[in-house]
């Protein structure tokens, strides 16, 4: 038998496993072996009833009802399935935080997309890419000499590779875009020092320009507060988005819809966003 880890990255969760007639077995009290599908929430968590595996810092899939090792552990990293799509790098860097709840950190390399078969979507050819796809659309968010933008299964361009940052939220219907902008300071000698920030665009899910650039940070999710019948209170996303600019604010909701233009003040917006109507994710 050879040692291995599983990781239930959709949970963030590893244990330990080990490989014994090319099949994955978790390791449990007094070394009793069970198939993957035991693991906590395994069968509801890993997509294609697909589970990661790392051995000797090389990375696979198993199939968590039976075992066998479907995508050898050839890879410098996989991530999990989303949809019919992972996550794949070669010659990259990988960082495994210690503990049951790891977090994974992966630097350098040539990154693209493989298919449940393992068979290459989207060739291994950027500099980075994220561990979960559009999956709606098929278009995957991959990094260019040091540029943002998106690609189709297709591997063509639908959002060219010009951005310094792009961020979004799995399963919301907006795009954040960020280019670094250059402005000049006083420093205590009263010299000008130049610095640079990002600054914020917003496209929908289908790369349509809802709010041009110059937006001074990140859109924020707005958060309420809920107490349930155990007197338990929660922060729960509503589902919109505030904006920021020159010190005035809107909200824009995640199926981007322009609630306010940025107008108002800080005080103003989130009084209105306290009587919006929250919708959440089904």
């Amino acid at each position: 038998m050879k040692e291995c880890t599983l990781f239930h990255t959709g949970l963030s969760v590893s244990a330990p496993g080990v490989i014994k007639d090319n099949r994955v077995y978790m390791l449990g009290v007094k070394d009793k072996l069970y198939l993957p599908e035991n693991m906590y929430l395994a069968e509801d968590e890993c997509d294609n009833g697909l589970i990661q595996l790392m051995v000797d810092g090389k990375w696979g899939f198993a199939d968590i009802y039976t075992g066998e090792i479907v995508i050898e552990p050839a890879w410098d990293y996989l991530g999990p399935f989303y949809g019919r799509y992972a996550h794949a790098a070669l010659d990259a860097v990988v960082e495994i935080s210690p503990g049951d709840f790891p977090e994974v950190e992966v630097r350098g390399g040539r990154h693209g997309y493989i298919d449940p078969d393992g068979e290459i979507v989207i060739p291994i050819e950027y500099d980075c890419a994220e561990d979960i796809p559009y999956c709606k659309k098929e278009y995957f968010l991959v990094i260019k000499d040091g540029k943002y933008g998106f690609v189709d299964k297709d591997n063509k361009v639908v959002f060219p590779f010009q951005w310094d940052f792009i961020d979004r939220w799995a399963g919301d219907n907006l795009i954040f875009c960020a280019v670094k902008k250059s402005y000049e300071i006083l420093n205590k000698d009263q010299k000008p020092v130049t610095k640079t920030r990002l600054k914020w665009s917003v496209y929908d899910g289908d790369f349509n320009l809802l709010i041009e650039g110059e937006l001074d940070r990140r859109p924020t999710p707005y958060f309420k507060e809920y107490i349930y019948d155990s007197d338990v209170s929660a922060s729960m996303f509503t589902g919109y988005y505030i904006l920021n600019k020159d010190d005035r604010y809107g909200i824009v909701s995640k199926d981007g819809q322009l609630v306010s233009d940025i107008e108002l003040s800080k005080d103003e917006v989130y009084a209105l966003a306290e009587t919006l109507p929250d919708f959440f994710d089904e």
